[in-house]
């Protein structure tokens, strides 16, 4: 009994034993110390440190934003200069509908030729705008000789919500007329002056109304080079559509255009420095440019160099240099034929790609539903509420209704601050051959920003004229009208129109109202392959009356949009590019 006692006080000996050595093993580390502590016992961060690094990490993703956006702004400024800035030509198609939908298009004119000179500068506010100057000459009265006339317009470009696709500078921009604070105060007897000012439109004889607008849609597409087409929709005091005016535009060559184009192709244009080497060493230019050009004389024999610049005057030896230069470029300039296309783009001696040639292509309903438009989109978002101003709304107390949030005309966002996203759409028409249309719009996979769901939004729409197929109007001058969604709609109904090689949807009605919704625009281009290598005509549109089409060209669309939140702000705009991949063997689709 006893040694069983001893045994068992022995072992609770050597077990306390191990648990002092297993506490010291963990306090102890080589020579040191180190304290160990449990996960629920170790040190966590300040509140104060974990919020100063959260700031600095926001602050440092806020200059990377600040820094793409000033980026993006300077891209899309650059894009918007070099193509646009300049003088420009052509002849505005204006026309309008009323609540009749029997009516059909009335009032279509066709404006004189004039001429805009366009300049980017800054404005009194020493803010960026786009100035205008048109001049035309028209008949007055009785005059017998037509009178010149110039009118000039000022675009502020954040107040226009100026969107830019900097890839082929299409812009689109809209304008609207300024209510005066002065209405909501008891005095309505003296209106002010900001109330009575109207809009710097574009003058009357283009647009071919003297009707007050209050608000005022602009877009235009770069069709080539030297060729773009503007839409501008106007809306009268009633919120209603009272004119739609297509402008198709061509660039007038400057003097410098022109002296490059007369000079010979191929020709080695001098420099200052070169100039100045002249008149201080003859002999030495003279050497330098002979010494890069194999003389060869009219034999074929190859010429002394020596004997045939060893003239004592600097009259001969400047007659030597000119004729060894006359004689480089006759041996390098190539022997092409001339064509008759005078732009860079259409001409193919002046083309870097050598891709195929695009001419203006007259669409038709026909040739519309034919087959499925297949492309990419290119979108750019728009904040609806810039970040400055997100600290400062502060909801409405106390009865009523709470006021109107922050709009781009208290405080317009930066130009270019838009978010940027690729997207794959679709689009395809269906068309009974009578007066029944219908519109259908998917979009596929996305990057960065996405399109909106009104401007995938499908449709369909009463045909109310159609000029396809009338001989007696020039295809470039048939015009197609539809009533979307049929009126049911009401205000929110859409109104399209086919102007030639143009299309155009807009609203029928502004919604800025206490209904107000959303609504959009949209302008659209069609173009062609050229078929023909010899005269450089493209096919004409699809005719029902046409026996040997033969190959039919490929058409591509240009469209451009402008997608409007319910307060009446710009929300998203968009470039798309289509390509018609026509049903049937040739399409490459089984027409499912």
């Amino acid at each position: 009994m006893m040694l069983s006692t001893q045994s068992c006080l022995a072992g609770f000996l050597v077990l306390s034993s191990l648990c002092v050595l297993e506490q010291c093993r963990a306090f102890s580390s080589g020579s040191g110390f180190s304290r160990v502590l449990s996960p629920s016992r170790r040190p966590q961060a300040s509140p104060a440190s974990t919020g100063r690094s959260h700031s600095l990490s926001t602050s440092w993703s806020r200059v990377n934003m600040k820094n793409e956006k000033a980026e993006q702004s300077q891209e899309a400024l650059q894009s918007l200069g070099d193509f646009h800035q300049g003088s420009w030509k052509g002849h505005a198609t204006s026309f309008t509908v009323t609540a009749d939908v029997a009516a059909g298009i009335v009032l279509k004119k066709k404006s004189p030729e004039y001429q805009v000179d366009i300049q980017l500068s800054y404005n009194p506010r020493g803010r960026l705008s786009i100035n205008e100057v048109y001049s035309w000459q028209n008949k007055q009265g009785n005059e017998q000789e037509p009178l010149a006339f110039a009118s000039t317009r000022s675009l502020d470009i954040a107040d226009s919500s100026v969107d830019v696709d900097a890839v082929d500078a299409s812009y689109s921009l809209h304008q609207q007329q300024q209510q005066s604070s002065s209405r909501d105060s008891n005095d309505d007897d003296e209106p002010s002056a900001e109330g009575e000012q109207q809009l710097q439109q574009v003058p009357v004889d283009l647009t071919g109304t003297e009707k007050p607008v209050e608000f005022a849609v602009e877009q235009c597409i770069a069709v080539s080079d030297d060729e773009r087409v503007r839409m501008l929709a106007l809306y009268g005091v009633k919120q209603d559509l009272i004119r739609v005016v297509v402008c198709n535009e061509q660039r007038v060559p400057s003097d410098s255009d022109d002296d490059a184009a007369a000079a010979p192709e191929g020709a080695t244009p001098l420099t200052v420095t070169d100039l100045l080497e002249m008149q201080t060493d003859v002999d030495r230019i003279v050497d330098k440019i002979a010494g890069q050009i194999k003389g060869i004389d009219d034999d074929g024999n190859e010429s002394n160099r020596d004997g045939s610049l060893s003239s004592p005057s600097s009259d001969d030896r400047l007659q030597q240099l000119q004729e060894s230069i006359a004689k480089a470029q006759s041996k390098s300039a190539p022997q092409t034929p001339p064509t008759m296309s005078t732009s860079k783009r259409d001409d193919p001696s002046k083309r870097d790609d050598q891709g195929p040639l695009l001419s203006r292509h007259p669409m038709s309903l026909l040739e519309l539903t034919s087959g499925a438009w297949l492309g990419d989109s290119i979108i750019r978002d728009f904040p609806t509420v810039p970040g400055e101003l997100q600290s400062a709304s502060t909801k409405g107390k106390g009865f009523g209704a709470s006021k109107k949030g922050n709009s781009y005309n208290d405080s317009p966002p930066p130009f270019g601050s838009w978010a940027v996203g690729v997207q794959k759409v679709a689009r395809d028409w269906l068309w009974d051959f009578g007066e029944e249309v219908r519109e259908n719009n998917s979009a596929g996979k996305c990057m960065g920003a996405m399109m909106e769901p009104a401007l995938s939004q499908s449709r369909a729409g009463q045909v109310c004229e159609n000029q396809s197929l009338s001989r007696r109007i020039p295809k470039e001058e048939r015009m197609v009208y539809i009533d979307w969604n049929n009126g049911n709609n009401g205000n929110s109904g859409q109104v399209g129109f086919l102007l030639g090689s143009v299309s155009i949807q807009v609203p029928r009605y502004l919604t800025f109202g206490e209904n107000r919704k959303a609504f959009y625009t949209e302008l659209c281009v069609y173009q062609s392959t050229t078929t023909s290598a010899e005269d450089g005509s493209s096919m004409n549109a699809m005719s029902l009356d046409d026996d040997s089409l033969g190959e039919l060209p490929e058409v591509i669309c240009s469209r451009i949009c402008r997608l409007y939140n319910t307060e009446g702000l710009l929300k998203q705009g968009c470039t798309s590019f289509y390509t018609l991949k026509r049903f049937g063997p040739e399409g490459g689709t089984d027409g499912r």
